[in-house]
């Protein structure tokens, strides 16, 4: 009688498995978690809750030479928008944004000394980055932030959802967030993220 159950799990238990694998390929083909259709910009801003009042329309940024976006749709939901200026446009057009957004002052921590958000500014890969002050945001769950890369003349807007993230900065580091859940662009083309 053992053997026959051993038998059996010999040949159910890679089955099974394999029926997994087909079913996990399957449900990534139907919905990557990155996506990265420009023309859907508006629809990936209008899925992920509280997007709207951070994410600018494409029409309103100033004169630019290409964008990209990158939107995250696991769990944690965020949204990268990779703005590409000259080399004659990007100060200007910096300038610009950095007038259009007010942000943080210092870190947000509650009375027990807990961060929520540990650093307002910040260097990350190629990137300075300043976490955007908001009233309709919920620090930690859902914010925003704009990254500027002197090094590439790109302008990052990033944006993050995830109703279950209490914290960041006590054991889980600012860089290892960013890493986890956005992309950052360096060259055309040339992912770094």
């Amino acid at each position: 009688m053992n053997r026959k159950i051993i038998g059996i799990l010999i040949i159910a238990i890679p089955l099974g498995i394999l029926f997994i694998s087909m079913l996990v390929d399957f449900y990534l083909d139907e919905n990557p978690p990155l996506l990265t259709d420009v023309s859907d910009y508006e629809i990936y801003v209008d899925e992920v809750y509280n997007a709207d009042t951070f994410m600018p329309d494409l029409d309103v940024l100033p004169n630019y030479e290409d964008v990209e976006v990158y939107y995250d749709n696991r769990a944690s939901k965020s949204i990268t928008l990779s703005v590409i200026y000259s080399n004659e446009d990007y100060e200007s057009a910096k300038e610009s944004i950095i007038n259009m957004y007010s942000f943080l002052d210092g870190p947000i921590k509650d009375e027990t000394g807990f961060y929520y958000i540990p650093s307002h500014e910040f260097d990350y890969k190629s990137y300075q980055i300043k976490v955007v002050d908001n009233e309709d945001f919920s620090y930690p769950e859902q914010f925003g932030m704009i990254g500027f890369s002197d090094d590439y003349n790109r302008i990052c807007f990033l944006f993050f959802y995830d109703r279950s993230l209490n914290s960041l900065g006590n054991s889980y580091t600012i860089e290892d967030f960013l890493k986890d859940n956005f992309e950052f662009p360096t060259l055309y083309n040339n992912w770094d993220g």
